[in-house]
């Protein structure tokens, strides 16, 4: 059998066992939680928690003192949960053994308060104000005009009328807490105001932060940006216009699966489609993108091997297929894979899609059938380490959540408070996975290019 790898995480990580509100107030490992969560299932958290601070609920309580606690993007370095970790916020004053020493306002804050804009900043405010004005069904521009509900006011970068109808814009070229973000974007919503989000396409590199991913995550990998090229098209066509960089991934030899920012001009009816559309819209455009690419290169093997899982038949059979893909994406081989309990993990996620194409009549059946092929992986010899998976489609995928919450609750939190070191075999076997199936390929493999790579960002 294969060694299994170990798992970095943060040093940080003072607060072992935390109490998840959202489950009832069960103490679950923090470890294991927190090494679950992929770079987007991290950020979307994030933002949930983060939500519910704003409205005065904690979704997450020290297991220690009981007091609310959030998650720290720590480094970064890995760009998902592993290095991550709980923190207390600044304003507690209860007295813990479990509290660390950073506290939130380190993450973006302190680069961010007070700071007077930059010369890039005034230039690219400048930008957007003449492409605004090519547009003329944009009126009233305004910089930092104050709009006030009550005794609560704000400045955005830029506000302007677009066919009659308010809008604000935020340029945002440094690191921004989440929290500060949040408040924004609830605040223009109170407004009935769209909030957009612009960055430039010379900030690529800093788009693997963890702040700005809290950013574009919640867009399915996708921000707006301001350069050169935007006033020439926009004065052109005499309609508004900028670019969308946009998470893509990869395959291409002698490279393991990768991603890169692709670039797109787009106009109005992309700049102010409602955000969970332009979600939805991105995360599949990325598995289209990357069915695309693995069809173009494996597409028997790819059949062959689902049929196989589907029908719940030895996989040793496609063994050839199965490795051949494994070599183009970088992924793990046959042997590998069985060892780690794949054949059932396949079988789930057939049974998922089975759910997903169901009538409402045969829905019932369909989520009794996903909650005893969860059942299956979770009761098998690795279950503990395929939690996160699990836990993923329940977090993305609100029939797989009523599925495995009216059928298999017991089951989930027994592992939810094993502690034992969970593995995050998800990761591990995210190549081929997505490969497989597509529709989990946001959600695996997308991620920011490392700022040092051969392979070009954009």
């Amino acid at each position: 059998m294969t060694s299994l790898p170990s798992t970095p995480s943060s040093p940080n990580r003072t607060i072992k066992e935390v109490r998840d509100m959202r489950l009832g107030g069960i103490l679950v490992n923090a470890a294991n939680l927190l090494d679950g969560l992929t770079t987007a299932t991290l950020s979307a958290l994030r933002h949930d928690v983060g939500e519910e601070r704003a409205q005065n609920y904690a979704a997450f309580r020290c297991g220690h003192c009981d007091e609310a606690i959030y998650i720290n993007g720590g480094d970064g370095r890995t760009g998902d949960g592993q290095s991550c970790y709980f923190s207390h916020y600044a304003k507690s004053d209860t007295e813990c053994s479990w509290r660390s020493g950073d506290k939130i306002y380190s993450q973006g804050a302190c680069q961010y308060d007070g700071l007077r804009e930059g010369p890039e900043h005034q230039l690219k405010k400048q930008m957007l104000v003449d492409v605004l004005r090519c547009d003329p069904n944009v009126t009233d521009i305004a910089l930092e005009k104050r709009h006030a509900i009550g005794l609560r006011w704000r400045r955005p970068d830029l506000s302007a009328n677009y066919n009659g109808r308010p809008v604000a814009i935020e340029l945002q070229l440094a690191r921004l807490p989440l929290q500060t973000m949040i408040e924004r974007e609830a605040f223009y919503r109170e407004l009935g105001m769209p909030l957009i989000w612009v960055t430039t396409p010379s900030n690529v590199y800093n788009l693997g932060t963890q702040s700005f991913r809290d950013l574009y995550f919640q867009s399915g990998g996708r921000i707006f940006a301001i350069d050169g090229t935007c006033f020439g098209r926009s004065h052109a066509t005499s309609r508004f216009q900028l670019v969308e960089l946009s998470l893509k991934p990869c395959v291409q030899s002698p490279y393991a699966l990768f991603n890169r920012w692709s670039r797109s001009p787009v106009g109005a009816d992309v700049i102010f489609m409602p955000q969970a559309q332009r979600h939805a819209e991105g995360i599949n455009r990325y598995a289209q993108s990357l069915s695309q690419q693995v069809s173009a290169q494996a597409t028997v093997s790819v059949a062959a091997i689902n049929n196989r899982a589907m029908h719940k038949k030895d996989l040793h059979a496609v063994e050839r297929d199965w490795n051949a893909l494994a070599r183009v994406l970088g992924g793990r081989d046959l042997s590998q894979s069985l060892s780690a309990g794949i054949a059932p993990v396949l079988g789930m996620l057939h049974s998922v899609e089975a759910l997903n194409a169901a009538e409402p009549q045969m829905l019932a059946i369909k989520q009794g059938d996903v909650a005893q092929a969860a059942r299956d992986v979770l009761r098998s010899r690795h279950g503990l380490h395929w939690l996160g998976l699990v836990e993923l489609l329940g977090r993305t995928n609100p029939r797989v959540s009523a599925a495995l919450e009216t059928h298999i609750p017991k089951t989930l939190n027994m592992l939810r408070v094993s502690p034992n070191k969970a593995l995050p075999f998800h990761a591990y076997h995210r190549h081929m996975l997505s490969a497989l199936h597509p529709w989990l390929a946001f959600y695996l493999l997308a991620k920011a290019p490392p700022r040092r790579t051969g392979v070009p960002a954009i």
